[in-house]
């Protein structure tokens, strides 16, 4: 009874707090059918004392506008939100990066502007003065493409929390890598140095006034002279050989793309298949083992019986001597904690995605499993079973490996 009470009491307070917030929509609409006069004179009332319609007639008179009061909210937002959310996460996406380097003390950097800002006045003035932007609709979108600390570290945190490493290790080709060598010989070219030569027709010039010499410099002459003329390698095009080289390395990936998704596809066949054979011994170890604890009470009813000539045989101790034997060879709980095991890899291969790390897990539990199993074995046919079992988990093993 008490419970019900403390439910009923919250679901009135919850209801109060409901209809609190609806109290600002209805003044809104009640406002609007408000004379701007009682406003001015009496303020905002949920019962308007003067009825009006001058708040709609102007809204059909004044239509263009509304309508570009409408769209410059919309530019406003659109503009910046989106270059809002861009710069943050090119910041952010970096500083999710282990191996950045001053990854610390960025991250730092930019809490702190969290603790301290420069307040309202200081922005004004920077709005205003430095950027000149007063007055203007730049003044609405700046600060959206403003840097915003704690959306930096919000998004910094999703994107280490939330995008597992297995993703981008999946992205990366080892040894993989781009040479360009232009094997043309149209890549030289002649330089024509036109400081150097002005340096040594001045000089050559002072010469003839210092000694008195005939002035015999032609441009044959003067051509001669060291790194007047030079031959250098012309810079290749980059965004020439680019757009030449881009289509070929994007059918390249993709062919990289189509054969992983047929490999791991192969995989995946051939890993649920092997599941399928452990599932199998697994099944016959099961169906062995009470067949098992039988052959054991026969042969040891039929030695007691051989040693007691025919005498009557105490069932009880029977009975006992079968449930020690059956407590030392019983595998039922590993054989239990296989097929889980066995099921649970069967659905993260169905599932699909980064799961080489998850599988390579499971693998180390059925190998425990099977371990156990094997070494409570004393029947030929069980332990052959339960190596069986361990080659098995061995093969799975190995082709995990190769999944990432």
């Amino acid at each position: 009874m008490r419970s019900k009470g403390l439910e009923r009491a919250a679901l009135i307070i919850l209801i109060l707090l409901s209809l609190l917030c609806v109290v600002p929509l209805i003044l809104v609409v009640t406002s609007s059918f408000t004379s701007e006069k009682a406003l001015y004179l009496y303020g905002y009332s949920l019962f308007p004392s003067e009825i009006s319609l001058d708040a709609y007639r102007y809204l059909l008179t004044s239509k263009d506008q509304l309508l570009r009061a409408y769209l410059l909210s919309f530019v406003v937002t659109f503009a910046g939100t989106a270059c809002s959310i861009l710069i943050t996460t090119l910041l952010a996406y970096p500083l999710s990066k282990p191996e950045l380097p001053g990854r610390g003390f960025f991250s730092f950097f930019i809490f702190f502007t969290m603790l301290f800002n420069g307040g309202l006045i200081p922005t004004y003035l920077v709005y205003s003065q430095t950027f000149h932007i007063k007055d203007t609709i730049w003044a609405l979108i700046v600060p959206g493409l403003l840097m915003n600390g704690f959306s930096v570290i919000l998004v910094r945190t999703y994107l280490t929390t939330n995008i597992p490493r297995e993703i981008l290790d999946a992205g990366e080709i080892d040894g993989a890598s781009i040479s360009f060598f232009n094997t043309s010989s149209e890549t030289s070219c002649v330089r024509y140095n036109k400081g150097i030569a002005s340096e040594y027709l001045k000089y050559l010039n002072e010469m003839k006034e210092d000694f008195g010499l005939d002035y015999d410099i032609r441009v044959s002459t003067l051509s001669r002279f060291p790194d007047v003329f030079t031959t250098e390698e012309e810079e290749p095009d980059e965004d020439q050989i680019w757009g030449e080289f881009e289509p070929v390395m994007r059918k390249a990936l993709e062919e990289i793309r189509q054969t992983r998704e047929r490999e791991g596809e192969d995989l995946r066949r051939d890993l649920l298949g092997k599941l399928d054979e452990l599932k199998e011994e697994v099944g016959f170890i099961e169906k062995r083992s009470p067949e098992i604890m039988e052959n054991y009470r026969n042969r040891l009813t039929e030695r007691v019986r051989e040693m007691l000539n025919d005498a009557a045989i105490d069932e009880s101790r029977i009975v006992t001597e079968v449930t020690i034997f059956s407590d030392k060879v019983c595998v039922d709980e590993e054989l239990t904690r296989l097929k889980s095991h066995i099921d649970s890899m069967r659905k993260e291969l169905e599932k699909g995605g980064a799961v080489g790390r998850k599988l390579d897990f499971i693998a180390q539990e059925m190998n425990r499993e099977a371990n156990t199993t094997l070494s409570k074995a004393n029947d030929i046919l069980t332990s052959d079973s339960a190596i069986e079992i361990k080659t098995g988990i061995e093969k799975i093993r190995e082709q995990i490996q190769n999944i990432e």
